[in-house]
């Protein structure tokens, strides 16, 4: 009885320190090396966290229910040998497929956008996002600074990225948990959110299962993750008919 006393004492002085640790920065934003640490010792721990060397996830997507935009259904690949190998590709069920990526300094995107750089800004600005969901950690040429907004009435913990080419994205985090909820970016159509929840454990990392994208606020599309591996052969053999 004594000992689960103790264990809820330090469940409970663990999330207190949460709290204070982020109580006071909601005036100006700071860098964010404490809360990227609170972030990754929720998904497993900073050394699992920062042990991954590849990374690959296969999903489903599909429109939502009430989305009157109809985004194609199909699968979801993504490849990741860091730092400088990227590939998504999604392969829809009409034949249409799409791929974003670069290796090293080769871009592989498809359909290729006639201009070269903006081709390039919008394959790195992708791979900046899709990390800051699924594995967030610091990236080369990307800042992070951590603050305390405001997320429909509730006080999230916010990681703001921004990087060259005019890259911004928010990471919205639970205050009390450090678990990621949200990723807010605006495109041109748009502010588009991807709510994430059902973490599930790869490897001794947290991944989020169901990835729900809205756009504007009106419901847009659904991805549920059906495997991950880390540290495989599987993300190096996506590049080879790419070289």
């Amino acid at each position: 009885m004594r000992a689960l006393h103790l264990v809820a004492l330090c469940v409970l002085s663990q999330s207190v320190a949460t709290q204070v640790m982020f109580a006071r920065q909601d005036s100006a934003a700071a860098d964010a090396t404490s809360a990227l640490t609170c972030i990754q010792n929720a998904l497993g721990g900073t050394g699992a966290v920062g042990a991954v060397s590849s990374l690959y996830i296969k999903g489903q997507t599909k429109p939502s229910r009430d989305s009157g935009l109809r985004p194609i259904p199909g699968t979801r690949e993504i490849s990741v040998v860091f730092p400088d190998r990227y590939l998504r590709t999604d392969l829809g069920q009409s034949g249409l497929n799409s791929i974003v990526g670069f290796d090293k300094g080769v871009i592989l995107s498809s359909p290729r956008d006639p201009d070269a750089k903006r081709s390039e800004v919008s394959a790195h600005q992708d791979f900046a996002r899709q990390m800051l969901m699924r594995l967030p950690r610091k990236s080369a040429g990307v800042r992070l600074l951590q603050r305390v907004t405001s997320d429909s009435g509730r006080d999230r913990l916010a990681i703001e990225a921004s990087g060259a080419d005019g890259f911004r994205a928010t990471l919205l985090v639970d205050r009390g948990t450090c678990v990621p909820i949200a990723l807010q970016y605006t495109t041109s159509s748009g502010i588009r959110r991807v709510d994430l929840s059902e973490y599930q454990p790869f490897g001794g990392v947290r991944f989020p299962m169901v990835l729900r994208t809205s756009i504007g606020g009106l419901p847009y599309s659904e991805e549920r993750v059906t495997s991950v591996e880390l540290n495989t052969p599987a993300a190096s053999k996506a590049f080879g008919g790419h070289r």
